[in-house]
C-alpha cells in the first residue's frame, strides 16, 4: 500500500513512480476472485445491456465504413481522396457526440437529480439516450436510401456523421449508467463491458459475412 503522511493522506507520487509496471497493491481481494467477476458481472441486464449498445452501434458503424469506397465510387465516381474527405463528417459527428454523451448526460442526470430531492439514481442519465434512438436509425437510412437512389452525396454522408455521433453517444451514456450502476467494482464492469462488446462485435460482422 502506498506510504502515508503525518496527517493519513498517501504522498503523492512522482512522475517516475506512475510509470513502474508494479506501483503496489490496491486491493486485498484475492486475484482468482478479480479473474472470475468479469465473466459473472455479464449476467447482470444493466451490464448486458450496455455490452449490446456498444457492438451493435460499432457493428453498424463497421458494416457501413466496409463499403463506403466501392459505394460511393459506384453512386458517385468519387476519387479515393474525395471519398476520404467525406469522413470528415465522421469527426464533426464524434465531436458532437462527445459532448452529448459526456456534458448533456451529466445535465441530464442533474436535471432529474433536483426533481428526485437530490437523491441520484443510474438511471437518471438514460433519458439522454433519446438522441442515439433518433439519430442511429436516421444514419442508417440516409446511407442507405442516399447510396441507393443515387441522391445527393450529402446525404449518405450526413448518414456517416449521425452515426459515428450515435456511436460516441450512445456508448457513453450506457457506459456511465453501468459505471454509476455498479461503481464499488466499475474497473471489472469496464473490463466484461469492454470484452464483451469486441465478441459480440465479431459475431455481427461474421453472420453478415456469411
Amino acid at each position: 500500500m502506498e506510504s502515508a503522511g503525518s496527517n493519513g493522506i498517501p504522498k503523492k507520487k512522482t512522475y517516475f513512480q506512475r510509470l513502474r509496471i508494479f506501483s503496489g497493491t490496491y486491493t486485498e481481494e484475492s486475484l482468482w476472485t478479480l479473474f472470475v467477476r468479469p465473466f459473472a458481472l455479464i449476467l447482470l441486464p444493466p451490464i448486458l445491456w450496455c455490452s449490446l449498445v456498444q457492438s451493435v452501434t460499432i457493428g453498424f458503424i463497421v458494416a457501413v465504413t466496409s463499403n463506403v469506397a466501392s459505394a460511393y465510387s459506384t453512386a458517385y465516381n468519387f476519387k479515393p481522396y474525395e471519398t476520404g474527405l467525406c469522413f470528415f463528417a465522421a469527426i464533426i459527428g464524434a465531436l458532437i457526440g462527445i459532448f452529448c454523451g459526456g456534458t448533456i448526460g451529466d445535465k441530464t442526470a442533474d436535471f432529474f437529480t433536483k426533481r428526485n430531492g437530490g437523491i441520484r439514481e443510474p438511471e437518471m442519465r438514460l433519458p439522454a439516450m433519446i438522441f442515439s434512438l433518433i439519430s442511429t436509425p436516421l444514419s442508417l437510412i440516409l446511407y442507405g436510401v442516399g447510396i441507393q437512389n443515387h441522391l445527393h452525396w450529402m446525404c449518405p454522408t450526413v448518414g456517416l456523421a449521425l452515426l459515428n455521433f450515435s456511436v460516441v453517444q450512445g456508448t457513453n451514456v450506457a457506459l456511465v449508467y453501468t459505471i454509476d450502476s455498479y461503481r464499488p467494482i466499475a474497473g471489472e464492469v469496464t473490463l466484461t463491458t469492454m470484452a464483451f462488446k469486441c465478441e459480440s462485435t465479431l459475431n455481427i460482422l461474421f453472420v453478415r459475412g456469411s
